[in-house]
């Protein structure tokens, strides 16, 4: 377990440092070989000491019921993009991707005539300050074989009519 960035993420989600590290030591370890098992408790002694066991549990359930609704509200607090990443684009016939958004950078691959679409996420100015490039990836099977390619083309290689 790294400590440093569990403290960083309690830190985030506003969840005292010294509450979660003292449910760790009044609750139990429990583990599982794998996903599918069922959890295992550690009978560990000194944890299910009789004396002090009801106000340790009332300490660990309370406080865990606050650090799970913090954690949701942090959850609530995100904001995020729906829906898809990837766009649709035509490339020009024999369109060549970059690795780099340039057209002196390596040639990861010429497509061949015939391409009908290819995907694209994000445009950028071309690292040598000529023209805009488009990320794009595509996934090609032929003959058995498959394919992932992942690179630029440039703005003028795409068919936007």
């Amino acid at each position: 377990m790294d400590s440093n960035h569990l403290d960083a993420e309690l830190a985030k989600m506003r969840i005292d440092h010294g509450t979660w590290w003292n449910i760790w030591r009044l609750t139990p370890e429990v583990y599982r070989h794998v996903q599918s098992d069922a959890w295992t408790v550690k009978n560990d002694l000194k944890v299910f000491e009789a004396e002090g066991i009801e106000a340790r549990a009332h300490y660990a359930f309370d406080n865990t019921v606050d650090i799970i609704r913090k954690k949701q509200n942090f959850q609530k607090s995100l904001r995020w993009i729906n829906g898809s990443s990837n766009y649709i684009v035509k490339p020009k016939r024999g369109v060549k991707i970059f690795r780099k958004a340039d057209r002196n950078s390596e040639v990861v691959k010429i497509f061949p005539d015939g391409l009908s679409s290819i995907r694209t996420e994000y445009s950028t100015p071309g690292l040598n300050g000529e023209g805009t490039y488009w990320h794009v990836s595509h996934f090609h099977q032929n003959e058995g074989e498959s394919e992932y390619t992942v690179g630029f083309i440039d703005e003028n290689d795409i068919n936007w009519s």
